[in-house]
């Protein structure tokens, strides 16, 4: 299993999202990235069929939220934990494009995603790749 995390702060919440993060999963399982460029790379190699990543945005602002919703179309399979930067209805709404697992806003309790991280860890499904 591996989580990704998109943060374009390295240091403060980023780090503290990254610590809660890191008492769910191995560290070395957590790819961070801190840049759309990188994360849209990512996505848009290669990989398995089975692929079993859980990814954790964390959009400091309304212009982060909207660089990753402007890759939607990449991320439309992976389980998506998603930090807002604010309550506003159009936030949300922007936000739920994303079709996101569960979403949280900035001024929250961020142990709230290391339960909603070992729920989705526990309730993983192996799907086999086709035999055919």
């Amino acid at each position: 299993m591996k989580v990704l995390l998109y943060t374009t702060k390295s240091d403060g919440i980023g780090k503290q999202l990254k610590s809660v993060l890191g008492e769910v999963i191995r560290e070395g399982d957590i790819e961070v990235f801190h840049h759309i460029d990188s994360l849209m790379n990512y996505f848009r190699s290669p990989r398995p069929a089975d692929d079993l990543t859980i990814a954790v945005f964390l959009a400091s602002d309304r212009e982060d939220l909207q660089q990753l919703v402007a890759i939607r179309d990449l991320i439309i399979n992976i389980r998506i934990i998603l930090v807002l930067p604010d309550r506003e209805n159009e936030t949300i709404a922007e936000g739920h494009s994303l079709q996101p697992r569960f979403i949280t806003y900035l001024d929250s309790d961020f142990e709230e995603i290391g339960s909603v991280m070992n729920k989705m860890i526990e309730s993983r499904v192996y799907v086999p790749a086709d035999r055919n």
